[in-house]
């Protein structure tokens, strides 16, 4: 996704989808099994893109890159708001420094505060950001994006890989329906508009704005 000033790339797609063939059947009310495949490669990870763009959100681990143009001189708290969440963890900061050359700063030199959102990345204490060459994408913090495994667990290294249900304890139970009644929807209206009583086109409504609203992030 691109902003004025930042972009998010994924660099690591989710292991996972945030929700599995089985309940979005259930959703949809389909009992066959020959659109298995379609819904699985297309009506889900459409489904999730649009919730996930929507709401400048990944569910699942997803690594991703903020690209900015500079560090946040300008404000008083040098703060970067990171405009995609949930951050878990900040894997690096690199940037182009005065001669031009890609540098990767010490992780002692900033810190996460991730309490609100959007989370906060900003200097350590004594420390201030350092000089660029400037121009488009010269500050890229990687990090890594997603709600919690299991309550507690945020899968450090070396502790056993995730089961799909526990990628997908932690989301809130309104973004899982939101983005089933979307597959729902995706299903059972395959064109962008549909016709009416009397032979008039109208655009196929959708109704998940309102489960989804209270976890936009705004920057």
């Amino acid at each position: 996704m691109m902003n004025s000033g930042w972009t998010v790339t994924v660099v690591t797609p989710a292991p996972v989808e945030p929700v599995d063939l089985a309940t979005v059947k259930q959703q949809a009310r389909v009992d066959i099994t020959t659109d298995d495949n379609f819904i699985e490669t297309i009506i889900i990870k459409t489904a999730r893109d649009r919730a996930q763009q929507y709401l400048r959100r990944c569910l699942i681990d997803t690594v991703v890159d903020f690209t900015f143009d500079g560090f946040p001189w300008y404000r008083v708290d040098q703060a970067f708001h990171l405009p995609w969440g949930p951050v878990k963890s900040i894997l690096s900061v690199s940037y182009r420094d005065s001669n031009d050359n890609v540098t990767t700063l010490a992780s002692s030199l900033y810190r996460l505060e991730s309490n609100n959102e959007p989370a906060r990345l900003v200097p350590s204490y004594g420390n201030l950001w350092p000089n660029t060459s400037g121009g488009i994408g010269a500050v890229t913090v990687r990090a890594l994006v997603g709600y919690p495994h299991v309550a507690g667990n945020t899968h450090p290294p070396g502790s056993p890989v995730p089961t799909p249900a526990q990628y997908r304890a932690n989301i809130p139970p309104s973004i899982i329906h939101a983005i089933l009644m979307d597959c729902a929807h995706l299903y059972n209206n395959r064109e962008a508009v549909g016709e009416v009583m009397g032979g008039s086109m109208v655009t196929t409504p959708l109704g998940w704005e309102s489960l989804l609203n209270q976890y936009r992030i705004m920057v």
